[in-house]
């Protein structure tokens, strides 16, 4: 009973904390209020905020698609009809629906070695793996 009350307590004080965080109170103002350290604050803070990972990212990712999709369907009527200022709107809100999809990652190129050079050491060798990397064509001493 003695540990839930702790609990109680600490999980009370761990919100009072990330109030007066969230409000823009300094660590170091919130560390003087509760006689506290740095390390006790910060661990107060990451018990506090919710935990980061995949589930989590996945669920809010949804959660936000279904908050666009909310908005897109009125204003997608008013773009079709001709209403500029929907149809602006509604280009935002796909453009951020494209952004928590990935859609507009840049894409990715794998760069091949198509002929490797075992340590050239002179400066003849050196030109033609310039030259081979430019795509000029190689010169002959």
């Amino acid at each position: 009973m003695a540990d839930l009350i702790v609990d109680l307590v600490d999980d009370d004080l761990d919100a009072q904390i990330l109030t007066h965080r969230m409000a823009g109170i300094s660590v170091r103002a919130i560390m003087r209020r509760y006689g506290m350290t740095k390390r006790d604050v910060e661990a107060a803070l990451d018990r506090a905020l919710p935990q980061i990972n995949n589930a989590t990212r996945i669920a809010t990712i949804k959660l936000e698609l279904e908050r666009l999709d909310q908005l897109i369907r009125p204003f997608f009527v008013k773009a079709l009809a001709g209403d500029t200022a929907a149809a602006s709107i509604l280009v935002k809100l796909s453009e951020r629906r494209s952004s928590l999809l990935g859609l507009d990652a840049p894409l990715r190129i794998d760069a091949t070695l198509v002929e490797s050079y075992d340590n050239p050491t002179t400066t003849a060798d050196l030109e033609s793996a310039i030259n081979l990397l430019v795509g000029k064509p190689a010169q002959s001493h």
